[in-house]
């Protein structure tokens, strides 16, 4: 399979057709690569999509109509999909999967998905589009799961860096049951309402998924107070961090999520009824974007 590559003066960005996945985001000027690359010693993905789930479905095992659907989990199925090139050009690439015999049998929901890629300057823009292709509401989740390498430089500590957001914030966190909701949220403190710095032991549960952020912009940061990157996701509604739990893996995931795992107890395991999902009307097309600036 061809691996594309796009670029600027400033970066340049590698994605691989297979599930449209990011390979590298490398600052041509300081080289510097942002992007995890994939280390099986702690996690062998580089910046997943998540579509039509996120997280894990509550014993693999979903309904639909009242019928029984078994979808390949964490994260649905997007990864293992060739994507085809709609657009190649420098500064940019579109790539599109549609639905196929075997997804059907997982999600019964004829599909395109798209996402491009675009560089602008010193800003990465991604945008999605998702289509409903049949006569019947389809609902779903999208997600992005990208890994950023922390500490960017050789000498530094993960413990040096720090998220801060744009503004004062309140966020609540979903807590968890193991990998599975457990059904409340609770407050999450940030050191003068703006700053979360990283340390290994935050993650000894795994993933910290955050609700009700206001203004949607955060920073890695590091001791200087100068931001390595900020991210915009005025789409989509959480934002979660991870890495591998008990480790002290040198990389942070900042995933933006429109959607949530299953419950742990709940009285039904109805697609249209999982937490965060969307739902497309037939025919119809929907669209979100995001964007970080190094």
């Amino acid at each position: 399979m061809d691996i594309y590559s796009i670029n600027n003066d400033r970066l340049q960005v590698v994605v691989s057709p297979c599930g449209a996945e990011m390979r590298s985001i490398y600052d041509l000027r300081n080289r510097t690569e942002f992007l995890w690359q994939g280390d099986a010693r702690w996690w062998a993905d580089r910046s997943p999509l998540l579509f039509p789930i996120i997280g894990r479905l509550r014993n693999g095992v979903y309904s639909h109509d009242g019928k029984p659907y078994s979808m390949e989990s964490p994260h649905g199925f997007m990864k293992s999909q060739i994507f085809q090139p709609v657009s190649v050009n420098a500064d940019s690439i579109c790539l599109q999967a549609t639905s196929t015999p075997e997804t059907l049998t997982q999600y019964p929901f004829a599909f395109r998905f798209s996402v491009e890629y675009k560089l602008v300057g010193s800003a990465l823009v991604f945008a999605f589009q998702i289509h409903n292709e049949q006569d019947r509401p389809m609902p779903f989740s999208l997600g992005t799961h990208p890994g950023f390498n922390v500490p960017l430089a050789n000498g530094e500590k993960f413990e040096e860096y720090s998220l801060v957001f744009e503004r004062e914030e309140n966020p609540h966190r979903v807590e968890l049951d193991g990998v599975l909701l457990a059904g409340k949220t609770s407050p999450f403190a940030l050191q003068s309402n703006r700053m979360l710095p990283l340390r290994h032991n935050l993650f000894d549960i795994e993933a910290i998924i955050l609700g009700g952020i206001q203004k949607k912009t955060v920073s890695l940061v590091g001791t200087d107070g100068i931001a390595r990157w900020s991210m915009y996701f005025d789409d989509f509604d959480y934002l979660t961090l991870w890495q591998p739990a008990q480790t002290e893996a040198p990389f942070v995931c900042l995933e933006c999520w429109n959607g949530l795992p299953d419950p742990a107890d709940a009285n039904t395991n109805a697609l249209d009824q999982k937490p965060g999902n969307r739902t497309l009307a037939p025919h119809e097309t929907a669209g979100f974007s995001l964007k970080m600036c190094f």
